[in-house]
């Protein structure tokens, strides 16, 4: 935007004399173009305002919108080493049925029988049994197990 009087040119007005004073219409002409002016220049610094407050809630954006990224990138390397951990569990367990199949085929109900053969051990083992023995047979009969007195 173009501003129809500089502040030097505002400087070098000279208005013309007449009997009493200045030319009252030409006065009045030049007060009318720098009115004016500042209300386009009142106008431009209303704008900046908005734009200034507009940049401000922009960058708090941007800001918060880092720091959710940090956070997700903390998070993924987590469900990355989570996912590796397991990946390494899945791989053991894999062998593991290898091994125990001897070349067979293991069923799912068959890996059902060894999970919930674990889940009694875990169990066992809570209540003070000894699971070895167990695998080893040495139990030929039922067992009955009581909690230690502590």
């Amino acid at each position: 935007m173009k501003l129809k009087h500089s502040s030097k040119e505002l400087n070098r007005i000279r208005f013309n004399g007449v009997e009493k004073g200045y030319d009252p219409l030409e006065v009045d002409q030049i007060l009318d173009e720098i009115i004016d002016d500042y209300k386009k220049m009142d106008a431009l610094v209303h704008e900046i305002t908005n734009l200034e407050h507009v940049i401000l809630l922009k960058e708090q954006e941007i800001r918060a919108q880092n720091e959710q990224v940090a956070s997700l990138l903390k998070e993924s390397e987590a469900q990355k080493e989570k996912y590796i951990s397991l990946q390494a569990e899945y791989t053991f367990q894999q062998k593991r049925l290898e091994n125990l199949g001897d070349g067979k085929k293991i069923s799912i109900s068959s890996l059902d029988q060894l999970n919930y053969i674990q889940a009694l051990e875990t169990e066992l083992a809570k209540l003070g049994g000894d699971v070895e023995k167990c695998r080893r047979g040495i139990y030929r009969h039922p067992i009955s197990v009581q909690k230690n007195q502590k």
